[in-house]
């Protein structure tokens, strides 16, 4: 009645006997017990033979099936892929690696939906998003990606290069309608195959690119931000020098609110030890939309850190966020430029005139902050019976 004789949904295995209700596909018996693993709420799995299937269910399976499926849950699969292949009757692997990536593209598949027609989910956070890819390749081939070495020296793997020509990241591109889904460079992989990339794992994570067949990605892009300030800097080093503590970048920014010069700096002063490093700090400067004068003290800034004795990039790096300081395009500690929008990562600029007449300006600030960069962070809204803002 379902034409059993036909390929299974995932691995494309004769005489499959399983299926899942909601899915509306057939599977072998190997895949169906994957798809027991993803939840009911994902793939409710019934066997053909050995359960009592209801009416609703049966007309279920009728109305869609593998065709259905694939074209639901394939539809932006690169064409360069072939679905994992069944080894003997029954769903039997040879290894267990095998079984292990044939898990991969069903989670893929069906709890990520990478290869539906819209494309898996980005994950947005105010500086950045994320995304899932999963990339497959024949032999030695290559995936086509290519970390960049100076970052590889801290466990980054951050793209130096657009995904190479007729690679299988080129072809997962192609397969995207959705533009922030395709691979680029600059972008930056925080896992592969479930393990971290940074000082502690990246070694680990470009193993599986170097050895695997298929590969599971975690893809960091990082948002140009609408305008320059500390606060969207230390998101931005962690992510150059140390993917894992990204994360983190959130309650650090909390934590040092009023000093996030500071922590940028502290950032790569512990990381940066290179000169490609320092050179790609600068870069970071460079990313935010700003003014010709920025520009120009930008590349000034690149001439003289050629020039630099080990130790100097530091303070060449604090002159030259203290000059674009000064500029408009560049966003004090704690504050950001009259008229932008407020996020928890960018602090509103108030000026306020003030009706002087011998009291106290009545805000709570971070004296810290006051002392060390002449900066009011307000911490609280204006006490009871402040100074009258005309």
């Amino acid at each position: 009645m379902f034409q059993a004789e036909k390929p299974g949904a995932d691995c494309g295995e004769r005489a499959p006997r399983w299926c899942s209700i909601n899915l509306g596909v057939i599977l072998c018996a190997e895949c169906a017990g994957i798809h027991r693993k993803l939840g009911t709420h994902i793939s409710f799995v019934q066997s053909l033979s050995l359960d009592s299937l209801k009416d609703e269910w049966v007309q279920q399976l009728l109305s869609r099936g593998n065709a259905a499926g694939a074209e639901r849950f394939e539809a932006a699969l690169p064409q360069s892929w072939t679905k994992p292949e069944a080894l003997s009757t029954g769903g039997d692997r040879i290894d267990a690696r095998s079984g292990y990536h044939l898990e991969q593209y069903i989670r893929a598949k069906y709890e990520h939906q990478l290869f539906a027609k819209a494309g898996g989910q980005v994950s947005e956070s105010p500086f950045s998003h994320r995304f899932r890819v999963l990339l497959r390749r024949r032999g030695a081939e290559p995936f086509g990606l290519a970390p960049s070495k100076p970052g590889l020296r801290h466990g980054s793997l951050r793209l130096r290069a657009d995904p190479a020509p007729g690679s299988p990241a080129e072809q997962w591109n192609v397969a995207q309608s959705n533009p922030a889904l395709r691979l680029r460079q600059g972008d930056s992989l925080v896992r592969v195959n479930g393990v971290g990339s940074g000082p502690e794992g990246g070694s680990e994570a470009l193993k599986q690119l170097q050895r695997e067949s298929q590969v599971l990605l975690e893809v960091e892009r990082f948002r140009p931000p609408e305008f320059l300030s500390y606060a969207w800097l230390v998101p931005a080093s962690y992510l150059l020098f140390n993917p894992a503590k990204l994360s983190t970048s959130s309650s650090l920014l909390e934590k040092h609110r009023g000093r996030e010069k500071e922590l940028f700096l502290q950032i790569c002063s512990k990381y940066a030890s290179q000169p490609e490093d320092w050179e790609d700090v600068l870069q970071l400067l460079a990313m935010a939309p700003g003014s010709d004068r920025n520009a120009a003290m930008i590349s000034k800034a690149r001439a003289k850190l050629s020039q630099c004795q080990q130790g100097e990039e530091l303070q060449l790096l604090e002159a030259l966020c203290r000059h674009l300081a000064q500029g408009p395009s560049m966003v004090a500690e704690g504050s950001s430029e009259d008229g932008v929008a407020w996020t928890p990562y960018a602090w509103p600029q108030l000026v306020l005139q003030l009706d002087y007449s011998g009291g106290t300006l009545g805000l709570l600030h971070d004296r810290a902050a006051l002392q060390s960069g002449m900066v009011i962070a307000a911490r609280l809204s204006l006490a009871h019976g402040c100074t009258r803002c005309l």
